[in-house]
């Protein structure tokens, strides 16, 4: 159908509202993130605000910005409907209770009390890693199957079909049909709100309703949702991307300015293909095909995993293969077609064999136009991939969709544990030197960019200026050691004023004033050692040994890769990362101001 497509040209940025200046930063990180993010959310949940008595931390939030693992737990918070299964859900369902180290406990997995870590209610952020054992994608894996096997869906459309089978389906927000030419087709589009759809999209497209849309419950912050626009090639510079509930789109350009986004579009209307048909002021014509949902940002903005999930596919291929004679109706053939139906899948195990050599032809895809046209205009097919592949804590999409002054909460969720070098020098994770104009950490320095460069990609990630990272890395030496030699005694966090310089990728303006405060997923030995569960102790003991085990193998600085999670995996760090913001509601109170 022909769709009537409202456009939103530069600037893109918003300034927050004056009774919720605080934005919220979580970043990228997968299963890890995701239950950092729900502490962090249950955190500022149940905290008040100490300039407010009676009005809780969240209550101050204006907007949210999410990266990968970061938008699993933001999206489902945000879009969470007022009933499931016909019952009323709250946060209280979806969140957890914070408690003090010393009233966890290692329980049975039933029973049901918010200090037994072994427990996890069905509802909770938290069961969403569970889901990734090998049953779960055992099941998943058959399904997609039937997927290639009968619809004859794109490799393209794995990684979003599976963020909506494993994370945003059991909230009641993903359900799709399939084909051959569209992929995924989902059954609603998402919104602002039905007031802002009634008044602004059904005018110009009168063949839509109110109930094609989710929408975000009432008095969430506002949200940004962060992924990468892919040039041809793997290796190409990549274009950040925002999507928020009004609009998606870019408003800068790629790193070595080949292509410009120039704004976006209301966000029902990505992913189309332009009409040269004339439009009213302010919009475009474009064909619509499908329904541009949650289940494509959550997708794009953690598209990292595609590639993980497709190599986990082959196994379950093989076994599939082993089946094929003797249970051929298990895949959908009939009962005497065991010679057709080994015949297939032995077609798509060829097919994920070659997608080794083909990395692009597992990221998802979509048709995109920027607001910056040629004559006549121009829609090509582009792939999206993961935000952390260029910029991870989300301040970058932040930046660019708001305006003005900033006061940000940025959650690090990352997997790099703090470390000091031979020489004293703080080791920390690369997506932070990179906001300043400096490279990873190597050989007892961090390498500066000198500047942005078109033959280095992610100089231009940087935000800031040079001089203040040093203050940065000497705040979190000096709070995560908290008066001793190692770098995991206290919290790892800092509070900075810093200053923006222009940023043509983001379209950031220099001169901005940012008040930052940092808090660093790292191991925390007050925490632990507040805790007197023998049992916990015991796993603690033997996941941060000299050979890390069991559920908290690592703990709390569990591999990216690690998507699967069990529940006592889950809730530890979903309540440290929650007793890490209690422990800094004053600070938090200082950038409130």
């Amino acid at each position: 159908m022909a769709a009537q497509i409202p456009l939103y040209p530069l600037p893109l940025g918003q300034a927050l509202p004056a009774d919720k200046p605080l934005a919220v930063c979580i970043s990228g990180g997968g299963s890890r993130s995701m239950v950092c993010g729900l502490g962090q959310l249950s955190a500022l949940a149940s905290l008040d605000d100490p300039q407010r008595p009676g009005q809780r931390l969240l209550d101050r939030v204006g907007v949210f910005s999410s990266v990968s693992g970061g938008s699993w737990a933001a999206v489902p918070f945000t879009f969470l409907p007022a009933t499931l299964g016909g019952q009323p859900v709250t946060d209280a369902d979806l969140l957890i209770t914070p408690l003090a180290p010393g009233d966890l406990v290692k329980g049975s997995p039933g029973e049901a009390s918010p200090g037994n870590v072994c427990h996890m209610p069905a509802t909770c952020l938290g069961a969403v890693p569970g889901r990734f054992d090998e049953t779960g994608l055992a099941d998943f894996a058959l399904q997609w199957l039937w997927l290639k096997l009968w619809d004859k869906v794109p490799w393209s459309w794995l990684w979003i079909y599976a963020v909506g089978h494993f994370i945003l389906r059991g909230y009641a927000l993903y359900a799709a049909t399939y084909s051959e030419d569209d992929g995924i087709l989902p059954d609603k589009f998402f919104s602002l709100s039905a007031r802002h759809v009634t008044e602004t999209l059904l005018p110009g497209n009168p063949d839509l309703g109110t109930d094609d849309f989710y929408y975000p419950r009432a008095g969430r912050p506002a949200l940004i949702v962060n992924f990468n626009l892919m040039e041809e090639s793997a290796g190409a510079p990549q274009m950040p991307m925002q999507a928020t509930c009004l609009s998606t789109g870019a408003p800068g350009q790629t790193p070595n300015g080949q292509l410009r986004g120039g704004g976006a579009c209301e966000s029902f209307g990505f992913g189309t293909t332009l009409l040269p048909d004339p439009a009213p002021a302010g919009a475009v014509l474009a064909t619509l095909r499908r329904r541009y949902s949650l289940c494509d940002i959550t997708g794009c903005s953690s598209a990292f995993f595609a590639q993980w999930l497709q190599q986990r596919l082959g196994a379950y291929l093989d076994q599939s293969l082993a089946e094929a004679d003797s249970r051929p109706t298990k895949f959908g053939f009939a009962a005497t077609q065991g010679a057709l139906a080994r015949a297939e899948l032995t077609r798509l195990r060829a097919e994920l064999a070659a997608l080794d050599d083909k990395p692009l032809a597992i990221v998802p895809q979509y048709d995109y136009w920027p607001l910056i046209q040629t004559e006549p205009p121009v829609t090509i097919r582009y792939g999206f991939s993961d935000g952390g592949a260029f910029e991870n804590t989300g301040l970058m999409g932040l930046l660019a969709r708001t305006s003005g002054d900033v006061r940000a909460l940025v959650f690090v969720n990352t997997s790099t544990a703090l470390s000091l070098d031979g020489n004293g020098l703080l080791v920390a994770d690369s997506q932070l030197p990179n906001l300043f104009g400096f490279a990873a950490y190597e050989n007892g320095a961090y390498p500066s960019f000198g500047g942005m460069r078109a033959d280095q990609p992610l100089s231009f990630v940087q935000l800031f200026p040079q001089a203040p990272f040093a203050d940065l890395l000497a705040q979190l030496k000096r709070n995560s050691c908290a008066g001793t030699d190692s770098p995991h005694r206290g919290i790892a966090w800092a509070r900075q004023t810093l200053t923006t310089v222009a940023n043509p990728v983001a379209q950031v303006a220099a001169g901005r004033t940012v008040q930052v405060l940092w808090v660093y997923n790292n191991r925390v030995d007050q925490w632990q050692e507040a805790i007197t569960d023998i049992a916990l102790q015991a796993d603690l003991s033997q996941g941060q040994g000299a050979d890390p085990g069991g559920s908290l193998a690592h703990f709390p600085s569990y591999s990216t890769f690690d998507i699967h999670l069990d529940a006592e995996a889950a809730n530890m760090l979903a309540q440290l990362s929650a007793w890490n913001v209690a422990q800094l509601t004053s600070e938090i109170a200082a950038l409130l101001g």
